[in-house]
């Protein structure tokens, strides 16, 4: 299948109410939801252990195989009922997940740091996750 074949298999996936499966060299079988796709590269977004945390991605698609998985089925319940759902194969391995934490609200957290313990020069706006910490967010 060629590159400008995928992006007609992968775009009617991209739902918020519907899964795909990825497999990478070194992680089969993730839940994903397609966030869009071009000509050149498909984003993602992979579930993590980390209940509600995502794993945004972009690959290009020279890297992937577009396939079904006739091990699922298709969720949202308004479109008709398939037996198989896209899987996308990526030629790598899974990139890493950096969880880091961004202050979006510019108050420091009271729970962050302990008082003289706040981190010194950078931005004001970036702390580091401690154990104490109950807000974090997937970066790539």
């Amino acid at each position: 299948m060629t590159n400008q074949e995928k992006p007609k298999k992968i775009i009617p996936w991209i739902n918020p109410e519907e899964r795909i499966t990825v497999n990478f060299l070194d992680a089969q079988d993730l839940n994903a939801e397609v966030m869009g796709c071009s000509d050149q590269s498909v984003d993602l977004s992979i579930e993590t252990r980390v209940t509600h945390m995502k794993q945004r991605i972009a690959v290009p698609l020279s890297r992937v195989i577009v396939s079904e998985d006739p091990s699922h089925y298709k969720r949202d319940p308004e479109r008709p009922l398939k037996q198989r759902r896209l899987m996308l194969v990526i030629d790598s391995t899974r990139p890493p997940i950096i969880y880091k934490y961004v202050n979006t609200s510019r108050d420091v957290p009271d729970d962050l740091f302990a008082p003289g313990e706040e981190p010194v020069g950078g931005d004001s706006h970036m702390y580091h996750l401690i154990p104490k910490s109950r807000i974090i967010r997937l970066a790539r």
